[in-house]
């Protein structure tokens, strides 16, 4: 999936179309957990869900960090493989590797929030 020339207008259309898709993913979990709201759900359980949601993606992202392999639909793999090749990879594993730690810091918080919480 390297290629030397991007045509910038095909990579600006993707990332459109990759905001619509996270957008439709958060409005979908927001209907869901809502729904799960009214129908009786406790929110430390609530929570938990999120905080499984949280790990799944911090796991996602080491992976990505530690082979170079991009997860996800083919238009995110595209604009990931696009940012990486715009920046430059040691940047571009720099960037990863803090936006991974804060990912990590954040997920061990709410961990231990759902933990206290039961």
């Amino acid at each position: 999936m390297v290629q030397s020339e991007w045509d910038i207008q095909e990579v600006k259309r993707l990332k459109k179309v990759e905001l619509l898709q996270y957008n439709l993913v958060m409005l979908l979990i927001i209907v869901l957990f809502g729904y799960f709201v009214k129908n009786g759900g406790t929110v430390s359980f609530l929570f938990g869900l999120c905080c499984v949601l949280f790990w799944i993606v911090v796991a996602m992202r080491f992976f990505t960090l530690k082979t170079g392999k991009m997860i996800g639909t083919k238009t995110s793999r595209c604009v990931q493989y696009f940012d990486r090749d715009r920046i430059g990879k040691k940047r571009w594993k720099r960037k990863t590797i803090i936006g991974n730690s804060y990912q990590f810091c954040k997920c061990c918080f709410y961990s231990i929030l759902v933990c206290h919480g039961t």
